[in-house]
């Protein structure tokens, strides 16, 4: 029997599309199969410009994601943080209502810069040396040609071919902004995030609404002699502190700075991209003196994220061969992702699920990829809504996660 050669694209090299990519490439093809992937990313250099932040993986999603693919083992546990699970939840005086203690039972922590220099390099395992420098692992790319990522590719739109005789439909066919056009793609995969292209051929009505909230995030560099009494805030973990209907938020990490975020309230995004820092000091006066300490040892410009989600009702229209994951099939809320992470857990869960329906369709006789696509668990995969999934499934994994009352 001849090969068939299964070609994937994938939009978009953050978390949702690096996973995809790593766990078809460390699985077993199917019989007289070559999955042939690649990764368009719109970005101009190797290492994406990401929030510096940490990264809580939950056992029951993201983390089984990662086990489940085979890719904890060896130096994915070497590069998470014991310590980074603590919590403090307090209020604007300062009070503190709920500690908890770091724990490697439950959410495993990491940099979000780390996990995702560690799935990129997974791809290319052979290509790949490990070194440790003054005790810290270095992931260093080695490989010079062949790459799995194709950089400088930002995707302008998606359209359909024209379908082949007998066909009622054809495959996609992407445009680039550099006016390159590739088709014959079985899968496409739209990871490119909350501002998807790939979204757009499914439903072009749906667009992101600014949640009424921005965030301003301040760095305190591990050099500076403020981490003397701004870590034990900490433990090492995250604190967050809420009142007034705004929040302060302060997280260690693993390069030993910390993190303090600034949450506000707008009708509409400040049509000034960023506050100054007295501006934002002023919103917080009367709060406790250690809180506002906080901001005030940050690096003077904030970095301002305008945070948005996707309408709670939000369903993709099924378009054969083009599906979604990560944050361009359920942009959440910032509730949701300032609470429990579910941001980077739901991609690498729906990167697995997806990942176990291409591996299983394709030894039973799928001809294309439509009988694939236009399956349940590919075509609306993981297309949860804000009222059935955030107010449930993570309330209760909080609930569980700390032991607070009946989790059932």
């Amino acid at each position: 029997m001849s090969q068939r050669t299964f070609k994937i694209a994938i939009i978009g090299a953050g978390p949702a599309g690096c996973m995809l990519a790593c766990l078809l490439s460390e699985s077993t093809p199917p019989p007289n199969t070559i999955i042939d992937i690649t990764i368009f990313e719109g970005s101009a250099r190797e290492y994406i410009p990401l929030e510096r932040c940490s990264v809580k993986l939950h056992p029951r999603s993201g983390l089984a994601a990662i086990k489940a693919g085979g890719l904890y083992d060896g130096y994915f546990s070497r590069l998470e943080r014991s310590d980074g699970s603590a919590l403090c939840v307090c209020d604007k005086d300062h009070k503190t209502w709920f500690r908890a203690k770091a724990s490697m039972e439950g959410d495993h922590e990491i940099d979000q810069s780390k996990l995702r220099n560690f799935l990129y390099n997974t791809f290319h395992r052979d290509k790949v040396r490990h070194e440790e420098i003054d005790g810290e692992l270095m992931i260093r790319n080695v490989r010079t040609q062949g790459e799995l990522v194709r950089w400088r590719s930002r995707l302008v739109r998606v359209v359909e071919e024209e379908p082949e005789e007998g066909k009622s439909y054809g495959l996609p066919m992407l445009h680039f902004g550099s006016g390159e056009v590739i088709g014959g793609w079985d899968l496409v995969v739209g990871a490119d995030g909350g501002w998807s292209v790939t979204r757009r051929y499914l439903d072009p009505s749906q667009e992101p609404r600014y949640s009424g909230i921005s965030k301003y995030v301040f760095n305190i560099p591990a050099s500076s002699n403020n981490l003397d009494w701004a870590s034990p805030l900490v433990k090492g973990g995250s604190l967050f502190a809420f009142g007034e209907g705004k929040s302060i938020s302060a997280q260690k990490l693993g390069d030993g700075s910390l993190n303090v975020g600034a949450f506000l309230r707008f009708d509409s995004p400040p049509l000034s991209q960023s506050l100054t820092k007295n501006q934002i000091l002023t919103q917080f006066q009367s709060w406790s003196p250690v809180l506002m300490r906080l901001i005030q040892s940050g690096q003077s410009v904030p970095q301002v994220y305008h945070l948005h989600q996707l309408p709670e009702d939000f369903r993709w229209n099924h378009r054969p061969g083009v599906t979604l994951v990560g944050d361009a099939a359920h942009l959440m809320t910032p509730t949701v992702l300032l609470f429990a992470g579910e941001s980077v857990n739901l991609a690498f869960e729906d990167a697995w699920k997806l990942s176990q329906a291409i591996l299983s369709g394709i030894p039973v006789g799928f001809e294309t990829i439509e009988t694939v696509a236009q399956s349940e668990d590919v075509a609306y995969l993981l297309d949860y809504s804000e009222s059935e999934y955030c107010y449930t499934t993570i309330t209760k994994a909080l609930l569980q996660r700390y032991d607070i009352g009946d989790s059932t």
